[in-house]
């Protein structure tokens, strides 16, 4: 796919990829409106990468109540049992933590979290621990979000502030 007007943002999380498989794995949001590309973007970058990185992807549904840690399930079976099987056993968030970094250690790994404005508070606090910690992989998180629907009081709001304090980012 070839995305226009776009070279620049694309060469940023390229960057950051080669960055984390050096072992300075990361977290990236990339945000704008409805329909801007977020996700063309995303579907670019992932389809230049060779076949040794790991690419999974989970998305966050546009429900009132959006189901606990959703896009985390979703990725959970593209990881493996262990994972997914942890994720069943309904464990504390910090178990989930500690088990979704070792993957993302294990293997140089892209994940992919697309629509986090309707993600729930869980996985926002995941995302927020994971990265103090996603540093020490070979892995980059990626997130997208609609600047459009995260007001000043969205919880997405509390990760963009880590975000901006983290050298992982």
């Amino acid at each position: 796919m070839r995305l226009l007007e776009r070279d620049g943002e694309l060469a940023s999380v390229r960057e950051r990829w080669r960055r984390a498989r050096g072992g300075g794995g990361g977290l990236v949001l990339v945000g704008g409106e409805a329909g801007v590309g977020k996700t063309a973007l995303l579907t670019a970058f992932v389809d230049g990468i060779n076949a040794s990185a790991t690419i999974v992807w989970g998305v966050c549904s546009p429900l009132p109540t959006p189901p606990p840690l959703e896009p985390i399930h979703e990725i959970a079976s593209q990881f493996g049992r262990a994972f997914a099987a942890l994720l069943a056993d309904d464990v504390a968030l910090h178990e989930v933590v500690r088990a979704l970094q070792r993957e993302l250690a294990a293997t140089s790994c892209i994940v992919v979290l697309d629509d986090l404005q309707w993600a729930d508070e869980a996985t926002i606090d995941l995302l927020r621990v994971l990265i103090r910690r996603i540093g020490s992989t070979c892995s980059l998180v990626v997130g997208t979000h609609r600047d459009d629907e995260v007001g000043l009081d969205h919880p997405l709001r509390r990760l963009f502030g880590d975000v901006a304090r983290s050298a992982d980012a």
